[in-house]
């Protein structure tokens, strides 16, 4: 591929396949209102002592639209899978490409134990929030303005309302992305290091035991393990704790939605199956700006990643330069 050092190419190389994860994702996202929607019309329909027949319509056509929905969204998901595995596999290719077309003397400049890491545990990070990052494009940005569109139709003044607190839990999680970015650096960066020292271990540990330096390499390799760790936690530890703080912020708007809403069902410019639908809809769109909230500290951790394999990544070279080769004689 052309310019494999910039991020947007790896979608433009599986065009067909980000095309139907387009149209699969638009499908599934905009459908999957009708869930809610039905449902509160079953609950109509069975409160307002309708014929069975009607019941049974109504609840056919319910689970024959949750049968559809889910098919939509494996074909999604299938689809996103499928790009990730190809742009894992097309980075790697790059990565070792790069690496087989180095100089001798390039590559006694390198450090192993860097090496391992950009191309199997960086590789891994970066594609796994490019898929994250495609899959949250639909589940998350279209999803909520379809809950969103739906709502508004319900109901402008309680959804205006209700949803102020939304914003709020997306902009606390806006403000922790340097802090996040930061102790992600630095947890990829010992991590580095401490295979660097696992591979040295291993390659010299006959040299360390005859000197006596084993004992000695064991208690600063168990020190750097402990670092290691305390980073980990560091790196993940406000990622994923802060999600439910997030989901807790954004529910803050059920308390309107129960008190404007049971106001108009006691009115009866409501019924219970329309006030059922407008509360899943809104447990919905909360649950998901929570997750968006949380997408937003993923991508941060997958850019550090990604700025770390970016310069391993340049456009494939199919000659093995002849520096590279070696004969027998210096084999021997």
């Amino acid at each position: 591929m052309k310019q494999p050092d910039r991020i947007i190419n790896y979608w433009k190389k599986e065009k067909r396949i980000v095309i139907y994860i387009i149209l699969f994702g638009l499908s599934f996202n905009i459908s999957i209102v009708l869930g809610p929607i039905y449902q509160g019309k079953l609950i109509d329909s069975i409160a307002g002592g309708k014929g069975l027949s009607s019941v049974l319509v109504v609840a056919i056509t319910y689970i024959g639209l949750i049968g559809m929905i889910q098919l939509l969204r494996y074909f999604k998901r299938f689809y996103i899978r499928r790009f990730a595995n190809s742009t894992s596999g097309t980075m790697r290719l790059m990565i070792y490409n790069n690496i087989m077309n180095k100089s001798a003397m390039e590559l006694d400049d390198e450090n192993i134990g860097n090496l391992m890491t950009r191309a199997i545990s960086d590789v891994d990070l970066c594609v796994e929030g490019m898929r994250k990052f495609t899959t949250e494009c639909f589940d998350t940005g279209v999803l909520m303005i379809s809950y969103l569109v739906t709502m508004l139709f319900y109901d402008v003044k309680i959804t205006l309302f209700s949803i102020v607190f939304v914003p709020v839990a997306m902009g606390i999680a806006e403000k922790l992305k340097s802090v996040i970015y930061e102790y992600s650096k630095e947890y990829r960066k010992k991590s580095s290091e401490v295979t660097d020292l696992t591979y040295e271990a291993i390659e010299h540990s006959m040299l360390y035991r005859v000197t006596g330096m084993e004992v000695h390499n064991r208690k600063r390799y168990q020190s750097e393990l402990e670092d290691l760790q305390e980073k980990a936690v560091k790196a993940t530890i406000l990622e994923n704790s802060m999600q439910p703080v997030y989901y807790v912020i954004a529910m803050l708007g059920i308390m309107i939605v129960l008190y404007l809403g049971g106001t108009k069902v006691i009115q009866g410019s409501w019924t219970v199956g329309i006030f059922s639908t407008y509360v899943a809809l809104f447990s919905a769109l909360a649950v998901k700006a929570s997750k968006a909230a949380k997408l937003f500290n993923s991508v941060q951790k997958s850019q550090v990643s990604w700025k770390r394999i970016q310069p391993y990544l340049e456009e494939y070279q199919s000659k093995v330069p002849s520096s590279n080769r070696r004969s027998d004689d210096t084999l021997l």
